[in-house]
């Protein structure tokens, strides 16, 4: 059953509509930032995936970007990438520069995974329900990774975060989707053993030098 319903006439949504109706669709309220930014905080237990927008500047053009995104406590040092496939991608491909070997070929024909935790990566990847979350979205990039400097210096190293990101303009579903792949990738670093099922405290500094595994 479709979580949303087309209309036979065309009738044109604001982005507050859309974000509502997604807000709706997650069981969650539509709020908003400074600049009438809308937000969405979604409770995935033990975590919170915020769904938001920010403004990148490329030079002087500003670029408007989609970001769903969680923080969790690592327990080893796993960072990666997962971005669709575009014509550069496949030039690198052809010049030997490709990403990590996935072999799921329906995945592969859409994505590149890059990581120095290859072997990691490939048990991440490995579970066919995980790999069925990630939306058919041009310009979609996934992260797992480190904290920006200012933030991880006040939470410490052990505090990590999913990020989903895209700027192009997305329908309540696809926003749907992007929560839906932080969750399930925080859910897959756990069962991995790469995180810890447990919230991150504000008030707490969670220092620590984690380990690599490839």
């Amino acid at each position: 059953m479709a979580l949303f319903k087309r209309s036979t006439q065309a009738v044109k949504r604001t982005r507050d509509d859309i974000w509502a109706e997604a807000a709706a669709a997650l069981g969650s309220a539509l709020e908003f930032e400074s600049g009438d930014m809308p937000r969405i905080a979604c409770r995935r237990e033990p975590w919170t995936v915020t769904l938001t927008i920010e403004v990148q500047m490329a030079g002087d053009t500003p670029t408007v970007v989609t970001v769903a995104q969680a923080r969790f406590l690592a327990r080893e040092d796993l960072r990666m990438t997962v971005t669709w496939r575009t014509i550069g991608s496949r030039i690198a491909e052809a010049l030997g520069l490709g990403g990590i070997a996935i072999s799921d070929p329906a995945f592969r024909r859409h994505w590149v995974v890059r990581s120095r935790s290859k072997g990691r990566v490939r048990s991440l990847l490995s579970d066919g329900k995980y790999r069925r979350l990630f939306p058919e979205q041009r310009g979609l990039r996934l992260t797992v990774g480190r904290l920006p400097w200012r933030e991880r210096r006040r939470r410490g190293d052990r505090v990590r975060r999913v990020r989903v990101a895209s700027g192009i303009a997305m329908e309540p579903q696809q926003l749907v989707e992007c929560v839906e792949l932080v969750h399930g990738t925080l859910e897959r670093l756990v069962t991995l053993g790469a995180a810890d099922r447990e919230p991150v405290q504000e008030d707490t500094h969670y220092p620590g030098d984690l380990p690599s595994r490839v």
